[in-house]
């Protein structure tokens, strides 16, 4: 039995059970996924404090929990803490983004990247594409002019927009909905919209299994 540990570095309920939900559908017999969330951090992550924060509480949470886990997934798009975990604990850690780039990756060499916020968070991509050395495997960054927390309440409708101008106009071969707020709406909007579209949940549950299943060879 493999045991994850899915940390939402942030505060919300909503959002954690929201999450939860989809992690719990790649439960199986051999692999089961808790979901917590960091009661101290702000509800939403969305400027740089918020990052240092979640990040920091993410790190302690793992640090108390690690030794009842096989491995762990901090759940944000902006991967915070995801190194000082790493340098912590013993158990493989993944992040969201990094996980959808390389599963993005499998299905073309380009995608793109479809978000709440605006114009000013562009800054913010920029900085993950080149730490993850992505620059070049970018098509866009899609920004839906939404917070965090409205996120939810916009319709599959206007996120298939986005999703079907960044495969069709863009050049992109999958649309990464990135943001822990789109937690299960993966699967509906790539039905919608006949193309490839993740949301990170799955592929960070499963890159943390084969981790490692990796590691006992």
């Amino acid at each position: 039995m493999v045991k994850i540990l899915f940390i939402n570095p942030n505060s919300s309920v909503e959002m954690t059970a929201d999450i939860e939900r989809e992690a719990k559908r790649y439960e199986s017999n051999d692999l089961e996924v808790d979901v917590v969330k960091c009661d101290d951090s702000p509800s939403a992550i969305e400027e740089p404090i918020d990052d240092l924060i979640g990040g920091l509480n993410a790190v302690k949470l793992l640090q108390e929990k690690a030794t009842e886990y096989d491995a762990a997934v901090i759940g944000c798009y902006g991967d915070p803490g995801l190194d000082a975990a790493r340098s912590k604990v013993d158990i493989p850690v993944v992040g969201l983004f990094e996980s959808c780039t390389y599963f993005g990756k499998l299905h073309g060499i380009r995608y793109s990247i479809i978000t709440p916020g605006n114009w000013l968070d562009i800054n913010g991509w920029e900085a993950m594409f080149r730490r993850y050395g992505e620059v070049d495997n970018i098509a866009s960054v899609k920004c839906m002019n939404a917070s965090v927390e409205t996120t939810s309440s916009v319709s599959d409708e206007v996120i298939a927009g986005f999703v079907n101008e960044a495969v069709q106009v863009d050049g992109a071969s999958t649309a990464v909905l990135a943001c822990s707020a789109f937690a299960g709406r993966a699967s509906k909007i790539s039905e919608m919209t006949g193309f490839n579209v993740i949301d990170g949940i799955k592929e960070s549950i499963f890159l943390a299994k084969m981790l490692v299943e990796y590691n006992e060879y």
